[in-house]
């Protein structure tokens, strides 16, 4: 496998600086899946206690040889 993403490489955190809870929205889990094929039906829900304003996306994933990758988002919540 050469990557790897779960929701545990995600760090949700609202407009007021507290962190989100993550809960399934879906029956379907995430599979390992080929280079070329989709893995379809798999979600992720993040419930936020401050829903306004915006909303940062911390994302670490680690290679095959462990290096670490890095990337924040932040996001407007409407």
């Amino acid at each position: 496998m050469d990557l790897y993403i779960s929701s545990s490489d995600f760090k949700v955190i609202d407009s007021a600086g507290v962190m989100a809870s993550t809960y399934s929205v879906t029956t379907e889990y995430p599979q390992e899946t080929p280079v070329g094929a989709k893995c379809i039906g798999t979600q992720q829900a993040y419930g936020l206690i401050n829903p306004g304003g915006v909303i940062t996306v911390q994302v670490e994933i680690y290679g095959n040889g462990l290096e670490k990758h890095e990337a924040v988002f932040e996001l407007p919540v409407g």
